[in-house]
């Protein structure tokens, strides 16, 4: 079920990204909401955690079109996954990587399904 922080993540989208990115975005939150009763809560700079657990967040990048996605889990943690390079965040715990087309949508589901959950 989509909540008010979700919602305020698609209207972000769609004012940052094209309309490609946009459905992109929409896709994937749907997807999350599917296996996560969470919400998105609004940070600085176009970020959005997932709550209660920070397990992972995403941030809309506008000048390059892009979504950002920091997931819970070392790289090696998450090395099992080749589909999309997944590249150590600044926090050692962390890793991160990019939705550029289509296709790593399902992709990115899998890789926060296996994201490390405290919760």
């Amino acid at each position: 079920m989509i909540k008010n922080g979700d919602n305020e993540f698609l209207f972000c989208a769609r004012e940052n990204l094209s309309d490609e990115m946009y459905s992109m975005a929409e896709n994937l939150i749907y997807l999350i909401r599917d296996y996560y009763d969470g919400n998105l809560e609004a940070g600085k700079r176009k970020k959005f955690t997932e709550r209660p657990d920070n397990f992972w967040s995403v941030t809309v990048q506008n000048r390059i079109d892009e979504l950002n996605i920091t997931v819970r889990g070392s790289c090696e943690y998450f090395s099992n996954f080749k589909e999309i390079e997944i590249k150590k965040d600044r926090r050692d715990s962390y890793s991160r990587f990019k939705i550029t087309k289509e296709t790593n949508i399902n992709d990115a589901l899998n890789i926060i399904k296996y994201a490390k959950r405290k919760l």
